[in-house]
């Protein structure tokens, strides 16, 4: 380590470790090249560190396995050191698809067998970690948060009892009640809250939502997500509404007492976007319900929001609920950014067409088009409209399909309303643009289909992007391009100008000339602390002699005595040994004591 370096050598951190469970897979797979990528790619001073010599690898994925003994019991066991290291163990404990033997029968894991591996690997850690920390996407039991009767507390059992084996951080997605963190008050848990990816996606895939207290409402299913809905509802500036549910607590069907209605508290529905947030989607019935209720009062269209859509009951009641018009968007196709081939589905004679191909020819004229000829108006329409977009399907013409007409009387667009059509457009496998009339004209066709145009102009735009548009932005991608390349260039540029002009290689026997004049220091050092230690033992060893010198008998004798006795010879030891008037003798003794040299000067 250089000198310079010795502050990194208490470095709080240490290096980065992931284990996997088998249910996240493909997700730590991608978090891992996530991280790689990174790192390889940040500038980072400290990369020639000794202290950072693990920073950049290949992966960070640690092997670690689980596995199973015929009765179904299991073991943890990590293959590669875990010792020092900031370990993150990922697990989603809702995947069912994983699947294990418990005495030659088959059983999928349930989210108790999951937990239990992420303890296993916990135990098999032994400590030797730096810290670890458990990445849930979805938290454990995190339905079971509170107590309302004689019933278990799981989620708070579970994040107390992984605080307890050692686990410092405890991170999830969108907790039921994040409340339940009361139970680690000490501990750090984190629950990200997807908030900025729902209203991205949903003004990307939908360009026409009007954002704004008359024509977006966000709605809460039930009292539980009304937090979420306050949010939303703040950050879009619209107003909220929420529904709370009604159960009978007399009866217990699937483990939960059902839902007898939903009531619904906020403003008038009429006309408006609606977006129904929540954390999960378990069965689907309350979100269904809630969309038909919102239906019944008039709302446009239906988005739902949720962080995890679970389905335990299958998609087939929400596929059902699309059909029928509660949601918007359940299925709807993306279009292709650079589509090859365009089929347009109108009438050769009408205005429309020339439009549509004049526009597609300036803006892009890369894509082939054809054209699909049918009438649009009449008994005579709605199957050829239909054998159109079947045939472009079954022989796959094209790679988009825009299907409409120019404007007239609500008469004449019907053709855009009968139930072939919006079946056609509904099961058509290549995406679909509804182009029918002027902006006020709208028909079933438009809503079936993955995307509405005003007018059949606004469709040919919509379809294929604008050529000029495309090389500005190549363009400005090849300068941003040739500026990093040359900020790249200039900072390995200075990297090995600096290499060059480091004292190792312009003069390498300059490190042992160093080093050995830094032991020379290291030696003086030493004989001076060892000189000083000496002396000071030497001071104590003569001030105790002094010490002792000074309370010696000896030493009192020497400044000389005098010994009283009586007439009859006895020797007067204390006062009481004599009486007033008695007769005593002294004997005086006075040692001598050879002149120092200075009492002779």
């Amino acid at each position: 380590m250089r000198p310079d370096d010795s502050k990194f050598a208490t470095v709080p951190v240490g290096k980065l470790g992931i284990i996997v469970h088998p249910s996240c897979a493909e997700l730590g797979k991608r978090i891992d090249q996530y991280i790689v990528n990174w790192r390889k790619e940040r500038e980072h001073e400290h990369k020639e560190n000794v202290v950072f010599k693990d920073y950049e690898q290949d992966t960070y994925i640690i092997d670690a396995t689980c596995s199973r003994f015929g009765t179904g019991e299991a073991k943890a066991l990590i293959s590669d050191s875990v010792r020092g290291v900031d370990l993150y163990i990922l697990a989603d404990v809702l995947n069912y698809s994983l699947k294990y033997k418990v005495c030659g029968h088959e059983n999928h894991m349930s989210p108790d067998d999951i937990y239990a591996d992420v303890k296993r690997i916990i135990g098999a850690a032994s400590g030797k970690p730096k810290s670890i920390t458990v990445i849930m996407p979805f938290l454990y039991e995190s339905r079971q948060h509170k107590r309302s009767s004689r019933e278990s507390l799981d989620c708070a059992m579970a994040l107390r009892e992984l605080v307890d084996m050692g686990v410092e951080n405890i991170i999830t997605f969108d907790a039921h009640d994040p409340r339940v963190q009361n139970a680690i008050p000490l501990n750090s848990f984190e629950t990200v809250q997807p908030t900025y990816q729902f209203i991205k996606a949903l003004l990307k895939n939908v360009p026409d939502l009007k954002v704004d207290a008359d024509h977006l409402m966000v709605i809460s299913p039930d009292e539980g997500a009304m937090g979420r809905a306050v949010y939303y509802a703040n950050v879009l500036g619209i107003d909220m509404g929420m529904f709370y549910k009604r159960r009978d607590y007399s009866r217990i069907v699937d483990g939960r007492n059902p839902i007898i209605a939903h009531e619904f508290l906020g403003s008038d529905l009429q006309g408006k976007d609606v977006i129904i947030v929540d954390d999960m989607i378990s069965s689907g019935e309350s979100m269904i319900d809630v969309a038909t209720q919102l239906k019944q009062r008039k709302a446009n269209r239906i988005f739902v929001a949720s962080t995890f859509g679970l389905f335990t009951n299958g998609m087939e009641r929400f596929d059902k609920a699309y059909e029928e018009g509660l949601f918007d968007r359940a299925h709807k196709k993306p279009l292709p950014e650079f589509p090859e081939r365009i089929a347009i589905i109108t009438s050769s004679a009408g205005a429309a067409v020339h439009d549509m191909i004049r526009i597609l020819g300036r803006r892009w004229p890369m894509t082939k088009v054809l054209l699909l000829p049918v009438r649009v108006q009449g008994v005579e329409a709605p199957p050829e409209i239909v054998g159109a977009i079947r045939y472009a399907n079954e022989f796959d013409v094209a790679d988009l399909i825009i299907t409409g007409r120019g404007g007239g009387s609500i008469e004449d667009l019907w053709a855009f309303n009968d139930e072939r059509v919006a079946r056609a457009i509904y099961e058509s496998r290549i995406p679909v643009i509804s182009a029918v009339g002027h902006e006020p004209d709208v028909t079933i066709s438009d809503y079936v289909a993955d995307r509405r145009a005003s007018t059949p102009s606004n469709a040919a735009e919509i379809a294929v992007p604008d050529q000029r548009e495309i090389a500005e932005l190549i363009s400005g991608y090849s300068i941003r391009e040739d500026q990093a390349m040359r900020k790249k260039l200039a900072q390995l540029s200075d990297r090995l100008e600096s290499f060059r002009t480091r004292q190792v290689i312009v003069n390498p026997t300059a490190q042992f000339d160093n080093r050995r004049l830094e032991l020379d220091r290291v030696r003086e050092r030493m004989i001076s602390a060892e000189e000083r230690k000496l002396h000071g033992c030497r001071q104590g060893f003569i001030s105790l002699a002094a010490s002792l010198d000074a309370m010696s008998p000896l030493r009192v004798l020497t400044r000389g005595y005098a010994i009283a006795s009586t007439d009859g010879g006895s020797c007067v030891k204390s006062v009481n040994d004599i009486s007033v008037g008695d007769r005593i003798s002294l004997s005086l003794c006075l040692l001598y004591t050879s002149p120092s040299p200075r009492d002779t000067r």
